[in-house]
């Protein structure tokens, strides 16, 4: 409403409005209008180099195939990585998605959970969802305070849209639920040292891949990507026993390939003299191992720690229990745990530790049971194998 009374001029705006409005009274010349330009954001392309991945021919085949057969279905596609500390996990997930990059024009987001670090907590998902939502263009002050609101508008960005999502060294379930994407034909890769088999609800169709540590060919292949085929030809039995001693874990090869390449002149054997030596020979893996042993519960801890006391290879359920002086409803649980945790190798109702694995466990005994509390267990140990094989003769009598 425009009021001219006594010479004034006044604007009012009235009735209901609903988003921006000009009033104006009386107006000469041109009008225009200029409204500032959202600023562009470059698709995100966060996935690390794929780095060295040698001996894992049978495995990215494996995943070439689920590319063609379950990839463009239009829905989410979720791949679960698990395995020991070391094995590759993550080589193995950055080889494939590099392969993968140009069939996802929405981009590509990474983000390492830590939920194994050795210096902190695992990563909240609170926060890798505000690392995900500024990368794909929402301003920092717009970041949602919550998670659960930061998680929904995660879900209604990425909804029908292309994207890699590789979520790394993830430590549950409950840290990897929030990061999932909303529908569409989004691709989820979790790393993880745990078997997380809940995740399979998580996305209808969901794939498992456990990965096991090289075999001896894989190895020298793997060593061959660091050291020169020449010093390996010049040494072929040292270079063997070196990827054994390294039991076929990527993390242990590569490290003793690096100590080689840094020392032209350093004979093969000379590395596999020293890693003799069981705490050289632990040194590579120590801190991975350690994020493993730091996440277990104090029992499972501790069974952990008795269970070196076994000579190898393998033991049954029962002698576990007789070792940590449990009953063997506690020990399956204890067991189980140890799996999920991929500190231990599970078939036939049998059990075994990977060698660098049980040194590790041996390491962690001595420093945190007393010789007393060693020789309890050992004790308790020949008592059940005694008690076993006299029960075996006794039925050999009947």
């Amino acid at each position: 409403m425009l009021d001219e009374s006594e010479g004034d001029a006044r604007n009012e705006l009235s009735g209901t409005v609903a988003g921006p409005s000009v009033q104006a009274g009386s107006i000469y010349g041109g009008i225009r209008f200029y409204a500032g330009s959202r600023p562009s954001f470059p698709t995100p392309a966060q996935l690390p180099g794929p780095g060295l991945c040698a001996g894992r021919d049978r495995e990215l085949a494996g995943l070439r195939r689920l590319t063609m057969q379950d990839i463009d279905a239009g829905y989410p596609f979720l791949l679960v990585i698990t395995g020991v500390a070391g094995v590759g996990k993550t080589a193995l997930a950055l080889n494939w998605l590099h392969e993968l990059r140009e069939e996802y024009a929405d981009g590509q987001l990474f983000v390492d959970l830590r939920g194994f670090a050795g210096d902190g907590d695992p990563m909240p998902p609170h926060d890798a969802l505000g690392q995900f939502l500024r990368a794909l263009g929402i301003d920092a002050a717009s970041v949602p305070a919550t998670q659960d609101e930061r998680a929904a508008l995660f879900r209604s960005l990425t909804t029908e849209r292309r994207l890699i999502i590789l979520l790394d060294n993830a430590d549950s379930v409950a840290q990897v639920r929030p990061l999932l994407p909303g529908p569409g034909p989004a691709l989820i890769v979790v790393t993880t040292r745990k078997r997380l088999p809940e995740l399979a609800r998580a996305v209808d169709g969901a794939h498992f891949l456990h990965l096991t540590p090289l075999d001896e060919p894989g190895a020298l292949k793997l060593l061959s990507g660091i050291v020169s085929r020449e010093r390996i030809q010049a040494e072929p039995d040292a270079a063997l026993s070196l990827v054994s001693l390294c039991g076929g874990l990527p993390h242990a090869v590569c490290a003793s390939g690096d100590r080689l390449a840094a020392h032209q002149g350093r004979k093969i054997a000379r590395v596999v003299a020293e890693l003799a030596d069981d705490a050289r020979r632990l040194s590579a893996l120590r801190a991975v191992f350690d994020g493993s042993y730091r996440a277990l519960t104090e029992d499972a801890a501790r069974l952990y720690r008795l269970l070196s006391v076994h000579p190898p290879p393998e033991f049954e359920p029962t002698a576990a229990a007789a070792l940590a002086g449990v009953n063997d409803g506690e020990v399956a649980r204890l067991l189980d745990s140890l799996v999920e945790a991929n500190l231990l190798e599970a078939a036939n109702e049998r059990f075994r530790f990977h060698d660098l694995i049980r040194l590790h466990a041996h390491e962690k005994l001595m420093e945190a049971e007393s010789e007393t509390t060693r020789q309890a267990a050992y004790a308790r140990l020949v008592e059940h194998y005694l008690a076993t094989q006299d029960r075996a003769v006794r039925a050999a009598d009947v």
